[in-house]
């Protein structure tokens, strides 16, 4: 037997306890369950994360992003084992992949014995590197020989045992050998990957090194492989240039340019590791930024407005003219596809929309609120409720039609029923809530060279020369945790990944419509749209009707109305929604404030604070003052009342106190109970200090709300508070 130093201290380890036997988990043969069983030293539905999942320290540049570990005060093995047949992979009741715990059985002959086990990563965790976690461990049935790469104390082991009781499952260590370390310097995890096109314009570059570094002197740098364009970064600059142990990151100062090529350079001695030797540098680290847009046409009833690519360019270019205007040049490439026109007619798709709602309706809005589209509808006074056997009457016949005649509700509407009940009840309580649009999505398929994360934005531009029009919406993949949509790969594998897209309708409802007037409602349509995808998930409040916002819940007729070219959005939606400027661009000076209908320029001001919540601009030549009470709900709530928080079924680990805590002045304040005989639990975040919100808005506290919490919606911006109203000079004095 050979043992290196290393692996005799974990049996030295258990000696020092005068253990000589262990006692370990009876298992009468190499089958395991499906489930983890339960485990001793925590929840179960935790098991891998807790104990059995261990990233390989950095210096060793391993290919594995797990490994098994020796958890000294424990005295366990903790790992992920693969079963093999003659070399083949071979799954036991179908699973492939098994979570195993030793216990130390004798420390003088290097003896384990299988303690627990249960199946590994059943729910696809990744690792570092953003694939799955690997299993390092390996068990031949055929020679009943187990190997695997262990961490002890910092050092990775890799070792071979012989199974000697198949009874107990004891094994007998053969052999354990530690790895080298790298001897010099270097990367090994690049963040984004090195070549990829999915690289976003505002994400951090990352570069994982083998050991921990630390600053020397020199300039990273940055460079659009295109142009020729460098933007360099001072190692010494803790602004731009992080540095976490063995992670660097970089910050640019502005978003990249999308679709573009870049090149990281890290020169000679920039960066050192812990004894003072330097890194050689890195010249090959070479990646593409994101398409902003990819415009996917395709017509409905085999038939199209746009047969070719070349015939909705025009359209493309004019939506795309006004996203970079508003967005101050950061919106700026695209990439048009054309799909096959799928079968299915507008009437058709129409009528199995409302069949659906129907038979919703009928089946009072459902009872699952997880996964059911037509969840918010369950009790909502807007929605059909506890239909009376009359109206349940007129739904069965409106049902049987739709049936029988393929075709909208709208035609149903002339009979002697629907004469009676569409105008009354029908469509204001039950068909409105229809989604039609999801019957012509759910029969396309994505050309095979197409690469959705290769995009920031997918556009659905659906169109056919009748009179039917599904209108346009903004939404996700990933929407109902992938439930939602059925749009396929050409493989006919369904999309369900967290990626924003739109559909968009250009047919003309009205038949007879000038083109000029056409492009100019579709391409607003279609920014309206893509802003959604870009963040601002709500609308833009404004009573006045003055038309101001492209957002406008409103008044945004008035964009079309006046042609306005580009549509307006306001400032304050471009800096704290969308980041599309920069904080500086806020002042309390009205004297430095430039007109936002001209040209932005990068490093000017156009938005000025005049008090709490309160901000004006300057459009046209005319002044706009909104309120904007954003956080004040969430405030409202962490301050007032106990924060109830369950785990859900698409995220056992949901905690609705994360909603309270970027709010809090003490981020440790307040306290969490459970609620005896509930899996719910309880916050308590009364007794504690919050920041005062309006001074301290910014940018990343904005973010923080306008992305998900632990995988669920929260309502903390209230994206239809931008109240806009003319304002005169009087209101131009900042005081809060």
């Amino acid at each position: 037997m050979v043992v290196n130093q290393n692996y005799q201290d974990f049996f030295i380890f258990m000696q020092s306890f005068n253990i000589q036997t262990l006692m370990i988990l009876v298992i009468t043969q190499f089958c395991y369950q499906d489930e983890a069983i339960s485990h001793p030293h925590g929840d179960s539905k935790n098991i891998e994360i807790n104990y059995y999942v261990t990233k390989p320290p950095a210096e060793y540049s391993s290919n594995l992003n797990n490994v098994g570990n020796f958890n000294a005060n424990q005295g366990k093995i903790y790992t992920c084992l693969q079963p093999y047949t003659n070399g083949i992979l071979s799954p036991i009741d179908g699973v492939s992949e098994f979570a195993i715990a030793f216990n130390i059985i004798s420390a003088t002959d290097g003896r384990i014995g299988v303690y627990e086990s249960g199946a590994f990563n059943s729910v696809g965790n990744v690792g570092s590197n953003g694939a799955r976690l690997s299993c390092s461990g390996s068990y031949e049935t055929t020679t009943g020989i187990y190997t695997d790469t262990i961490l002890i104390n910092s050092s990775l082991v890799e070792t071979s045992f012989q199974l000697i009781d198949s009874t107990i499952l004891a094994f007998n260590l053969l052999s354990a050998d530690t790895l080298a370390k790298s001897s010099a310097l270097s990367p090994v995890e690049f963040i984004p990957k090195k070549n990829s096109k999915s690289m976003g314009v505002t994400d951090k570059i990352t570069v994982m090194f083998n050991r921990s570094i630390f600053r020397e002197n020199g300039k990273i740098e940055l460079i659009n492989v295109e142009s020729g364009a460098i933007e360099k970064f001072d190692i010494n600059d803790s602004t731009k240039v992080e540095i976490d142990g063995t992670k660097l990151s970089l910050r640019p100062e502005k978003a990249l340019i999308s679709d573009k090529n870049y090149t990281v350079r890290i020169p000679y001695g920039t960066l050192k590791d812990s004894e003072g030797q330097g890194y050689a540098g890195l010249d090959n680290y070479q990646f593409k930024t994101q398409t902003d847009i990819a415009f996917l046409i395709v017509g409905y009833d085999d038939t199209s407005l746009y047969e070719t690519v070349e015939s909705f360019d025009p359209s493309a270019k004019k939506t795309m003219s006004f996203l970079n205007s508003l967005s101050a040049g950061q919106i700026s490439s695209y990439k048009i596809y054309r799909l096959n026109n799928i079968s299915i007619s507008g009437s058709n798709a129409m009528s199995l929309g409302h069949l659906e709602v129907v038979d919703a309706a009928l089946k009072g809005w459902g009872v699952d609120e997880l996964s059911n589209y037509f969840r918010d509808k369950i009790g909502n006074p807007d929605a059909l409720q506890s239909p009376t056997v009359q109206q349940r009457e007129v739904l069965q016949d409106l049902r049987q039609w739709l049936l029988d005649n393929q075709k909208g509700a709208e035609v149903w509407a002339n009979s002697a029923l629907g004469m009676q009940h569409y105008s009354s009840w029908v469509n204001d309580k039950v068909l409105k809530f229809s989604r039609p649009a999801y019957f012509l999505l759910d029969n396309l398929k994505l050309p095979a060279e197409f690469v959705p994360q290769e995009h920031k934005v997918i556009s659905f531009i659906l169109s056919d020369p009748g009179k039917t029009n599904f209108s346009a919406a903004a939404s996700n993949f990933n929407a109902l945790g992938g439930s939602q949509w059925s749009i396929k790969t050409a493989e006919g594998l369904k999309i369900t990944h967290d990626q924003d897209f739109f559909y968009s309708d250009h047919s003309d409802p009205f038949g007879d419509s000038a083109s000029e007037l056409l492009l100019n409602i579709n391409t607003r349509v279609d920014v309206h749209e893509a802003i959604h995808t870009w963040g601002h998930a709500g609308h833009d409040t404004d009573p006045l009707m003055v038309g101001y916002s492209t957002m406008s819940q409103a008044g945004g007729d008035a964009d079309l109305q006046f042609r306005r070219d580009p549509p307006t959005y306001p400032i304050y939606n471009r800096v704290y929604l969308m980041g599309w400027l920069p904080e500086s661009a806020i002042t309390t000076d009205a004297s430095l404030i430039r007109d936002a209908a001209d040209p932005i320029v990068w490093g000017q001001k156009y938005l000025l604070k005049v008090g709490r919540f309160k901000y004006q601009e300057l459009y046209d030549g005319q002044w706009f003052q909104y309120s904007v009470p954003s956080l004040q709900n969430q405030l409202q709530a962490c301050k007032t009342t106990s924060i109830v928080t369950a785990p859900t079924a698409t995220n056992p680990s949901y905690d609705a106190g994360n909603l309270c805590k970027p709010i809090l002045k003490d981020k440790s304040c307040g306290t969490k109970s459970e609620i005896f005989g509930l899996p719910e639990t309880m916050w308590d975040f009364r007794s504690c200090d919050f920041i005062d919100i309006d001074a301290e808005l910014t940018r990343e506290l904005f973010k923080s709300y306008l992305e998900d919490f632990d995988g669920e919606y929260n309502s903390a911006i209230n994206f239809d508070a931008l109240i806009m109203e003319p304002a005169d000079a009087s209101l131009r004095n900042y005081s809060n």
